[in-house]
Order: C-alpha cells, then structure tokens, then sequence
C-alpha cells in the first residue's frame, strides 16, 4: 500500500495571508515560521493558503442562471446559445456574454504546439429531438443522489484541479525532480490550452443552446426530479453546478481531457517511474496518474475534495471528465463524443513536441532522466534530519550558499512541514516527504502564489495563465543546460535552442532563473497574481524584480508597447543580458520578455488595447471581445427548437 498521509493536511491553514475581497479584508492565519520578515508560503503540493482563499472567493458567489429575456414571440425560436442571467448572491445580477468570442478568428498561431484540426458542424439529426435530449439530461442527473457523486462534479469542473492533481503524485507518488515536474506541466498544459482553443472556437461556430435555457423556457410548467431527490419545475430548473457562459457544443471538457489523456500515454512511458523504490510500467488504463483520495484527500493548491477512492488513471480521467458533464446537467448527450473526436490527437502531438525539447529520448538514445541530469539543491543535506540544527548549525548551512547561481538555503525540514502540513520533522523525513527537496519546494511556491487569482478566471483563461507559466519555467530550465530545448511561443511550434545559454547547468540555476522569469512576467499575465507572489517564499528569498527591469525597458523597449509592435529584437536581449554580469535575474527577464513580446499580441486582447483603446486598464477591459461576434448567427439560426412541452 502507498502513502496513507499524502496531503492529509492540504485544508489546514498554511500561512498568513491577507486578501482584499470585493466586501472585505480576510486574514488566514497561523504561527508558522516567517522568513525574512515575510509570510511562508507553503511552498509546494499541498498549498493550504491558495486553497483557503479560493473557498472564500466562491462561498461568496452563490451563482444562478436564469434565461434572459430575449425570447421571441414563439418561444425560443432557434437552437442558438442564449446568454443566461446570473446573481452573485449579494444582489448582483448580470447578463453573460459569450466568454473569448474573439477565439472565433483563432489560427495555428494562437497554438504553442499543435496545428487546428479541421472544424466541424453539429449534426443536426442528432440535435433533431430535444424533448428526448431534455428527457436524457433527466435522467442522467437523477442518478446523482450521493455527495461523491456531486464532488467528483466539481472537480471535474476544475481543469486546474486535473493539472495540480497530477504534478502531486508525479512527485510523491512517483518521486520526480523538478525539471520532470515541469516537463511534464509543459507539455500536458500545452496539450490543454491547445485543445482549448480549438474546441472554443468549434464553440463559437456552432453556437448551441444550453439545456439549462431550453428546459427553464420550453418546459416552465412542468415538474422534473432531478439530482439528490430534488424535484422542480421547469422554470426554476438549474444544473448541478454554474453553467459556465459559451455554447453547448461540443463540450470543452471532453475536448481537454481526451488531449490529457492522449499526453499521458504518449508521454509518461519515457518517465522513470518509481514507487517506494519499485518501478513502475505505466499503462493508461492501470497506473493512477491521481492519487486514490486515501492518500490525496484534497487536491493540491485548488484544495478540492479527491472524489475518487481508486483514483483516476488516464483512460478514466477522459471518460469521467466528460461524463461528468452530462450528469451534472451542462450538455446534451451529442457533445460530449463531439468533443473528443474534435481533439483526438492533439495530446499526441503535444507529447511527441515535448519529448523533443529533450534531444535524444525520440531518438532513443537517451532516457528523460538521464538527458536532464538534474543536480541535488546547494548543501541539500545540510540541518536535513530529523534533529533541529542550532542556529550557528543553520548559519553555517546558509553560508555554503552565497553564490549567484546557488539556490539560498532554508531549513527544506520546516518547509516540508509547512507545505504539508506535517506534524514533526520525523514525519518530515520520511517516505514519501523527503523526496520533497529546496528546488520542489521552490518552484512550486512560486506556482501556487498565483493559483487564488488564475483560478477565479474562466476556464479558457486558466488555459492561457498555467501554460504560459509553464513555457516561461521550462524555456528558463532550458537555458541552464548544454543541450535542452524551448518553445518559442509566437514563433514557431517546433523545438528550438533558448534565446541564451548561461553556460550554467544546475537545478539551482534553473529553479532561480524561472522564479525571476516568472516575476518580471507576472504584471502583464496575471497580474492579480503579484500581492500572492510577493508574500511567498520564492519571493522572500530572491527579491526578483517584479515587472521588467528598467534598464531592459530603456535597452530594448517595453514588450507590451506598440513602438515595439514590428521590432522584435533578440539581439537586444542577448546584449543586454551580456552587459552586466550574467545572473538568474537577467537571464529570468530576458526569457520572460521574449514569451511576452508575443503573448501581449496573440489576440486574445490580454491587455484591453486591441481595438485601439488607450485609456488604462479602468476603461480598457482585459479579454474583451473586440471581434462583435454574435452567438445569433450560423447553422443553428435555421433550426427550430421544440415548442411545445413533451
């Protein structure tokens, strides 16, 4: 049997932190340790704090949709997505609008891998008997009558709770270093913002109706049992769960986790997998790729409840997550098999592109371990035992790591404790804890800093945030290596060489190069993300320039300005890079600067300036859709939705 403590403790308050919510000023305490003055973050799996004010946030928005009226004279009329009208809960109520219509004009641009499939039309005959359909979306909720049943929903909801899910075991479970953890996040979030462009815009081609709107509108009168025993009529009808604001078909999260599922199997083989020292054979239907809940209660970072007693593997993970859709009331049954057909495939190629950033393991000539010969923390074994060193004991351990490229020492002991809640450093130093070293620790803090603010985006958005994160932190791992490859987001979907080598090849390096990577990009990605990042541990103990260096700015030009819209300019970096003594930070700004060069202008209007708005971010709204797309439009305009109740 694996480990019974796993993230026992991921919903224990991990750290003091203060938040501003739009109604009040939230303190989550406790008396952890504080380093340099500032908060510690729980710096890996596991991150209490994140998952704490990510309950608060949504406690507060006890969301419900209702349709809007739009209504012609004779019902709905046509199948085409209605907006619905939700309320916060704090008398707030909206209108959706349809989220990303600008990913309408999506191209093989706005991918980092992968090349659009073909686009395809929903079959109408499949869609030709809504009362049916309706009648279908019944009986499939009815079947929810437990609490792990409504769980599993809702983690499935959550792509980020798949993604975090995953990165846990592969270190815990499997005892991965860093640079395999972030391997794999590259390329498995590579694989789903991918296929999450590509079935948004198939979205926005098809533009179909919510059953939400379809039963609240065509069946008003009429009562429906539904989940845990509910029965309700038509018109107060909600899903198990907030109906998220875009078209019905196909289903995003068929798509998303049939790309999972295909990155797993394509790419986890070429991992040396290990558990308890024994090693392991993956094999898509049999291996967990998500820990059993006995041993991953929560999920890591999101705190969300681990529905599944046996786990998921990667064949279960894509049929559960689009299940899950169905039963929870989101779709009709035709979408989520449209979504999968959609994006077979993408994962694959994901995976084949991720194994060539790591030259020879294609080939066959090479294991992913061996090519990226990751190295152990500065004075990794200094205080790293059970007994509490004295403070000369830690003053001397801190002393063995004053270099540029050295990866500043902490107690990794109290980390552990700290980042899993853990009860003493016996249990701190033992399986499966001790795998656990400065370098995760790191890393990882740094990720979870951002988790509260990237998870209160839409679906989509999440997508664009952890990929981009995750291109950042493995094209800075790259340039610290004699032979590891990038991704150069916006110019080409093929491995390539870094921008830079800093003739450096530790994980110290590596590790310290993205967390200024990620610093100076935060203000243009997620900026909500920066008062996280700045009271974690990451933070605390490299001081990394958040923003982009002025001097860098002056040199080359802000990466977000228009005067740099047609001069991109790696010579530039490069020189300034070369014009001072080479450091993580330097390297960190210069690998950030060149993924945000192109990012800013991807299309996805992340700044609220496409269209030619110049007034700041109060009248320039991030994401808006600048592209007027009209979900009244299309195929489904000549379709009639049923009328009369069945």
């Amino acid at each position: 049997m694996m480990y019974k403590t796993i993230f026992s403790a991921i919903a224990a308050g991990a750290i003091a932190i203060n938040i501003e919510t739009e109604t009040q000023n939230v303190n989550i305490g406790s008396d952890l340790t504080r380093i340099g003055g500032v908060a510690a973050v729980a710096g890996a799996i596991g991150l209490a704090a994140a998952a704490d004010v990510i309950a608060i946030a949504r406690s507060s928005d006890s969301s419900i949709a209702r349709s809007s009226d739009n209504d012609n004279d004779d019902g709905l009329g046509n199948t085409c997505w209605k907006p619905l009208s939700e309320m916060n809960g704090r008398g707030f109520f909206f209108q959706q609008q349809h989220v990303a219509g600008f990913l309408q004009d999506a191209t093989d641009s706005m991918l980092v891998m992968n090349d659009l499939p073909q686009m395809t039309m929903a079959d109408t005959s499949d869609y030709s008997d809504y009362p049916a359909l309706v009648d279908d979306v019944i009986e499939l909720m009815s079947t929810i009558t437990t609490e792990s049943q409504q769980q599993e929903i809702e983690f499935f909801d959550g792509k980020l709770n798949i993604a975090t899910g995953i990165m846990g075991t592969l270190l815990l479970g499997y005892g991965q270093s860093v640079e395999e953890l972030m391997l794999h996040g590259f390329g498995e979030t590579t694989a789903v913002h991918d296929a999450g462009v590509t079935v948004w815009k198939n979205k926005l081609m098809n533009s179909r109706i919510r059953p939400t709107s379809v039963i609240q509108n065509v069946y008003p009168d009429k009562q429906f049992d539904i989940n845990n025993g509910i029965s309700v009529v038509g018109k107060f009808f909600q899903a198990t769960i907030r109906v998220m604001p875009h078209s019905e078909y196909p289903s995003g999260s068929s798509c998303v986790c049939q790309a999972v599922d295909d990155f797993l199997t394509g790419f986890w083989p070429e991992l040396t997998l290990t558990s308890q020292g024994n090693p392991v054979q993956f094999d898509p239907e049999t291996t967990p790729v998500i820990l059993p809940n006995s041993l991953m209660p929560a999920v890591p970072f999101t705190g969300t409840v681990n529905p599944s007693p046996a786990g998921y593997t990667s064949r279960s993970i894509n049929e559960r997550c689009g299940q899950t859709r169905l039963e929870g009331g989101q779709h009709f049954s035709p979408s989520v098999p449209a979504g999968r057909d959609l994006c077979e495939g993408m994962g694959s190629v994901a995976a084949e592109t991720t194994k060539a950033l790591v030259p020879g393991v294609i080939e066959g000539t090479t294991d992913v371990r061996t090519a990226i010969a990751s190295t152990a923390p500065c004075a990794a074994e200094c205080c790293a035992n059970q007994t509490q060193c004295s403070t000369p004991d830690a003053e001397d351990c801190a002393a063995q790591c004053v270099g540029p490229w050295d990866m500043p020492w902490f107690d990794v002991v109290e980390g552990r404790i700290q980042a899993f809640g853990l009860p003493n450093r016996t249990t701190a130093t033992t399986t499966p804890f001790f795998q656990a070293n400065r370098n995760h620790l790191m890393i990882m803090g740094a990720l979870g800093s951002t988790i509260p603010d990237i998870s209160l985006h839409e679906g989509i958005f999440q997508m664009r945030a952890t990929n981009t994160i995750n291109n950042i932190i493995w094209n800075s791992f790259a340039a610290n290596s004699e032979t590891l490859k990038v991704i150069k987001f916006g110019q080409s979907h093929e491995a390539q060489d870094p921008i830079i080598r800093s003739d450096e090849n530790t994980t110290d390096a590596r590790v310290l190069t993205a967390i200024h990577a990620m610093a100076a990009a935060l203000p243009l990605l997620v900026p909500g993300s920066v008062d996280g990042f700045r009271i974690s541990r990451p933070y605390a103990l490299t001081n990394a320039t958040i923003g982009f260096d002025d001097t860098l700015v002056t040199a080359c030009g802000a990466p977000e300005e228009e005067l740099t819209q047609e001069n991109f300019n790696a010579d530039c970096l490069r020189d300034w890079y070369n014009n001072d003594t080479p450091s993580p930070s330097r390297l960190g700004q210069i690998i950030a600067y060149e993924i945000m060069y192109f990012k800013v202008r991807d299309g996805w209007n992340s700044l609220g300036t496409d269209g030619g708005c110049d007034g700041g971010p109060h009248f320039c709204f991030p994401y808006a859709d600048v592209t007027k797309y009209d979900p009244e439009s299309g195929q489904c305009l000549n379709e009639d939705l049923v009328n009369e109740q069945n």
